[in-house]
This record gives C-alpha cells, sequence and structure tokens, in this order.
C-alpha cells in the first residue's frame, strides 16, 4: 500500500488470516531484551465461520484497501471472499508523506454481516462471498480496476470475475448446479490453476502454471480472449511462483533451479479476418542471484502449519512454513 508499505497480510491454516505491520520500529526488541507480543504489530484478524487452511491472498493493486482470500473447500461455507479492510489500517500512521488518495470507486456489500455495527475494525467481515463448496488454486486482481479478479479455482479453471455483479449462489451449492456462474464473466478451462499473476504493463495478459513431476508448464492467458491460451512453455524442475517485471520479462521460480527470466515478443499479422495480436517467447535466462523471495513449496503435512503472506502492490510475495 503506497501509505503503508510495511503491511502483509498472512493466511493461515487454520482459517484465519491476520494483517500485520512489520515495520522496523514494530519489530524492534524492547530495551528489556524480552520478546515482543503478537498483538504489538497485529492490525486485524480476518476470521471465517469454517476451520480450513487459506490457499491464497492478494490485495488490489488498483485499492489496496481490498483484499482477497481463497480457501480449501467446505461444503457448507464461500471459498473465495473479499474483504474492505481501511477501517483497520486507518488506525495506523501513515509511514511516508505519500499523497495518494484512496478512489471513489467502491465495491458494493452483499454479505449483510459487514454493515453490523457491532464488529470491531480489528475484526472485519468479508463485503463479498463467492464460490460455495469449492476449492481456490490462486487468485489475483487485474491492474485495470478494483472489480476484476482471476481466480483458479478446483484444480480445472481459471475464471474472471466482475465484483460489481456480487450476487454468489447459496453456500450449500456447488459449480454443477448452475449453469451459469455468478460474477463470472470470462473462463479458461485448464490445470494451470497456479501462481496467477497480471501483467502491470500489459492489462490484459496473465500468466499461471501447472504443476507436473519434473517441469511445470507455464501458460499465458488474455482475457480479451476467454477459453484460449496465448502460448506455454516448459519450465525445468518445480516452478513455485511468478511474478511480472516492469520490463515485461516473467520471473519463474523453482525448487530446484532458481530463478528463470522469460522474454516475450509481441506483434501481430494479417489474417482473413483483419489483424490479429501474438505473443512468442524471445529468450530465457538464468538468474543466478539467490532470490529467495521466490521460493515456496507446497505443505500439505497435517502436523506442520502452513502461512502465506502476500503484500500490497509494488512490494514481492513471500511464503513461510514451520
Amino acid at each position: 500500500m503506497p501509505t503503508h508499505r510495511n503491511l502483509v497480510a498472512t493466511g493461515l491454516s487454520s482459517g484465519r488470516t491476520v494483517l500485520l505491520n512489520i515495520s522496523p520500529a514494530t519489530l524492534a526488541l524492547p530495551a528489556n531484551n524480552t520478546t515482543p507480543s503478537s498483538s504489538q504489530f497485529t492490525v486485524a484478524q480476518l476470521s471465517v465461520k469454517h476451520i480450513r487452511a487459506v490457499t491464497a491472498v492478494a490485495f488490489s493493486p488498483v485499492d489496496s484497501n481490498y483484499l482477497a482470500t481463497g480457501y480449501d473447500r467446505h461444503r457448507s461455507d464461500y471459498s473465495l471472499l473479499i474483504w474492505d479492510v481501511a477501517d483497520a489500517i486507518s488506525r495506523l500512521q501513515p509511514e511516508n508523506n505519500s499523497s495518494w488518495r484512496r478512489p471513489l470507486d467502491r465495491l458494493d456489500v452483499n454479505n449483510p454481516q459487514a454493515k453490523d455495527p457491532r464488529w470491531l475494525p480489528t475484526e472485519p467481515r468479508p463485503i463479498q462471498q463467492y464460490c460455495p463448496n469449492e476449492t481456490i488454486n490462486s487468485l489475483c486482481f487485474l491492474h485495470s480496476d478494483i472489480h476484476s479478479l482471476l481466480v483458479g479455482a478446483n484444480g480445472k479453471s481459471i475464471r474472471l470475475y466482475d465484483l460489481r455483479a456480487p450476487n454468489p449462489p447459496p453456500a450449500g451449492t456447488s459449480p454443477r448446479d448452475n449453469t451459469v456462474i455468478p460474477g463470472v464473466s470470462a473462463q479458461w478451462a485448464t490445470r494451470a490453476v497456479n501462481g496467477l499473476a497480471a501483467d502491470p504493463n500489459r492489462g490484459e495478459r496473465f500468466a499461471s502454471f501447472e504443476l507436473n513431476s519434473g517441469e511445470c508448464v507455464v501458460k499465458v492467458f488474455d482475457v480479451r480472449k476467454p477459453g484460449i491460451e496465448t502460448l506455454s512453455f516448459k519450465v525445468t524442475g518445480t516452478v513455485v511462483a511468478l511474478e511480472w517485471l516492469q520490463d515485461g520479462r516473467l520471473a519463474a521460480g523453482t525448487k530446484e533451479h532458481g530463478v528463470t527470466l522469460w522474454n516475450f515478443v509481441n506483434g501481430s499479422h494479417e489474417t482473413k479476418d483483419g489483424k490479429e495480436d501474438f505473443t512468442e517467447v524471445g529468450g530465457m535466462r538464468m538468474c543466478k542471484c539467490s532470490c529467495q523471495v521466490m521460493a515456496e513449496r507446497q505443505c500439505r503435512h497435517p502436523r506442520k502449519t502452513y502461512i502465506l503472506l502476500r503484500s500490497p502492490p509494488h512490494q514481492m510475495d513471500r511464503r513461510i512454513f514451520s
């Protein structure tokens, strides 16, 4: 967030999402060298009705007061929640003299509990809820507006949600019970549902990857072309994260081989139906530095705690395992 660059969202295996202020002043040890309490840097806790792991978190790059969280499946609950954490963040002092002001555009509220004045700012309720009885693999906001959200669901599809139409089905239903999924404006049938990453330079482009043993497949899509992938390429090793750079390259972090940087060639050619845009892989090089922020691993061990961190836009994502 432009005014709070040390704010991160942490998704826990218990289903809670915690907003943490990890500024140097907050994390500094007291003079008596005692361990600081977690309450000293906890800004807010976002709780759900049923216990299940948080699988993804994402701040909106346009308005970082909006946070999306994804969860494992529960037959009686929603697995995609949208939160407005503005009231919780307002308790913090701005960390710089940024002139950033919150955009006037706001998302509608479809969850009556979010309007209940009895809830404290430190324990907000979600303002929108989607995907009943489903599993969320990954998610990310587009960089063009606050209401376009990409979601990888159930290991077999990517959806583009329009959050301006918040009319989810009842929590006891599932996608197969509805011919049209409420709020979805486009879909892609694919197993590349992991690590969704939107290109900040080209608002229509996003990437994701499919997990395979030995090598993974990275796929690039265009939001203007539902159901069609723009291109795909194989990456040796187990991909754990994708990140678009400001120069248009795509960084793919792997467990075994560090980070690879991929260039793309964009252009257009004439067809019988008119001009058609295309994207091709232009080249790849290895990144020799130890980019630990790109390193993560999937952990489903029942005795381990899975913690997922997501910073507001302009900061790298971080994952921690204990």
